[in-house]
């Protein structure tokens, strides 16, 4: 993401990473999934999100904010998919 060309004080985000949905393979039929949110402030426009489930769905929301709060009007979602494994040489 790209920092505001005008900031109004020190601007920061508030990243929300959510899994969107449930895995076949790991969940019988009728079982509810349980979605893990994963929530971070950051000041960097780069962020590395680790140690997340292999070709899975997410929810990622960027809201930038100040000392005066965040700016929920300016949030920006992004529906994502992490790849499968990289195959071995």
């Amino acid at each position: 993401w790209d920092p505001p060309t005008e900031p109004n004080g020190r601007p920061y985000y508030i990243l929300t990473l959510q899994e969107a949905g449930m895995s076949p393979d790991m969940l019988s039929p009728g079982t509810p999934a349980v979605n893990k949110t994963i929530k971070q402030a950051t000041t960097d426009n780069v962020f590395l999100f680790t140690k997340l489930r292999k070709y899975f769905p997410y929810v990622l929301t960027v809201t930038p904010a100040t000392g005066a709060g965040p700016a929920y009007n300016q949030t920006s979602t992004m529906y994502l998919r992490t790849d499968d494994d990289v195959p071995s040489s």
